[in-house]
């Protein structure tokens, strides 16, 4: 039983109930704390300074500590002191420990002792607040683009969604796991559609996408939906997420910008046509100049001729605002 306490990485001690001294300090706390077993015991036993406690916290920790041992022998308690301080190694460094103190009872079921341990939890505490640093990162990267982002469970139910889908579908609340065929679509359906892409991710385990028709309110949206598996330890499909980008407005751009285009061809077309016809028609007026030149004005063909030269200018007029 030695060997187990000197090689436990925690500080193990004890309290004897009568004495209420410090009768054990396993080694390690020379290296967690700075101190030897004996500088530790004696200053525990002190009860006037404990110098490893940060003074911000010392006052809180003793009372606490006093606390629970008194509830202890009044059988008050039945659940181990747990408690959280900042602590100060021999070095001057502040770490974070984490201590438990739980009493031993005899035969007869009374307690004799109290057995506590002290860990350091500098590096989990410092791991855990990286990790709560990352996931906000990451976080507010995911509310604040402008595309749709859903987490689906396998039951297509919607687990989470980003402040875009909120905006879009304010109705939606991923406490109450809706399923996601019936909120994201007016009626309510009471299946997924052939096409959807989460229910064919879902079957597949692959990335499907699909531009779908989604009603809001009096008017229909047009969304572009990929939706990519979510892999368990094991392979398998645990949840799938989801991202929607409105392509409303892009569409109704790209149709705007067919039909311009479209216009454009169409202009290209009659431009060339007006071009070839007014080649014709300045070969008709040249033609009509040579015949002038060599007839009388009395002649019965004269004013027929001149009819002719008329329309033949009117349309070259005509050509002309088409080509501008």
């Amino acid at each position: 039983m030695k060997e187990i306490r000197n090689s436990i990485c925690e500080i193990i001690y004890k309290i004897d109930l009568h004495t209420k001294k410090y009768t054990f300090i396993s080694p390690h706390v020379e290296t967690t704390l700075g101190y030897t077993q004996a500088e530790f015991i004696d200053i525990m036993n002190d009860h006037v300074q404990v110098p490893f406690y940060h003074k911000d916290d010392r006052a809180h920790v003793i009372a606490r500590r006093y606390n629970f041992l008194r509830k202890c022998l009044n059988k008050d308690v039945q659940e181990p002191f747990e408690i959280e301080y900042r602590a100060i190694h021999r070095n001057g460094n502040v770490l974070l420990m984490e201590e438990i103190i739980c009493p031993c009872y005899n035969k007869k079921g009374i307690i004799e002792s109290f057995v506590g341990m002290i860990k350091d939890i500098t590096r989990r505490k410092q791991a855990e607040e990286t990790l709560r640093e990352s996931q906000e990162k990451y976080r507010n990267i995911l509310e604040s683009t402008g595309i749709g982002i859903t987490l689906i469970s396998t039951g297509m139910e919607i687990l989470e969604c980003n402040r875009q889908i909120r905006e879009w579908f304010p109705d939606i609340n991923p406490q109450e796991k809706p399923l996601c065929y019936r909120v994201f679509n007016d009626p309510p359906r009471d299946a997924p559609r052939d096409h959807c892409p989460t229910a064919k991710t879902l079957r597949d385990g692959q990335v499907h996408e699909a531009t779908v028709k989604i009603p809001r309110g009096d008017w229909i949206s047009n969304y572009r939906i990929v939706s990519s598996p979510i892999r368990d330890a094991s392979g398998s499909v645990a949840e799938t997420i989801i991202m929607v980008e409105d392509i409303t407005e892009r569409q109704q751009i790209e149709e705007r910008l067919r039909q311009v285009q479209k216009m454009e061809g169409i202009g290209r077309l009659a431009g060339g046509v007006a071009h070839d016809f007014n080649n014709i028609l300045q070969g008709m007026l040249g033609y009509l100049s040579f015949v002038f030149e060599g007839m009388s004005p009395e002649d019965e063909r004269y004013s027929d001729l001149q009819e002719v030269r008329k329309g033949a200018e009117k349309a070259t007029a005509l050509t002309r605002q088409i080509l501008a």
